[in-house]
């Protein structure tokens, strides 16, 4: 039994960390493709996750995210960010 535990938490510390880079490639692919194609490039992305390293946070907001926000969802936060992004958008609408 003393053998297995360490083997078990290593194996799930694993899957977890694989799962962390599974969806951070998977927020990053995502991410581009919106950018790549001319009728989705102005979308603005603001990702929610659990994950609130400095380092996952960093990598989408400099591949182009809006903003980034953790779980639990600040509700009020939500709201000034998707205001802000309604307002820009309004702002690029009345320009045009």
């Amino acid at each position: 039994m003393s053998f297995l535990c360490p083997f078990l938490t290593c194996a799930t510390q694993y899957a977890t960390r694989r799962r962390q880079v599974n969806a951070l490639s998977s927020a990053l692919a995502g991410l581009r493709r919106l950018q790549d194609d001319p009728e989705t490039r102005a979308i603005p992305v603001v990702v929610l996750s659990a994950n609130a390293t400095s380092g996952q946070i960093d990598r989408l907001l400099s591949a182009g995210a809006r903003d980034y926000l953790t779980k639990p969802l600040d509700v009020k936060k939500f709201l000034a960010v998707l205001g802000e992004a309604l307002r820009e958008d309004e702002a690029g609408h009345a320009r045009a």
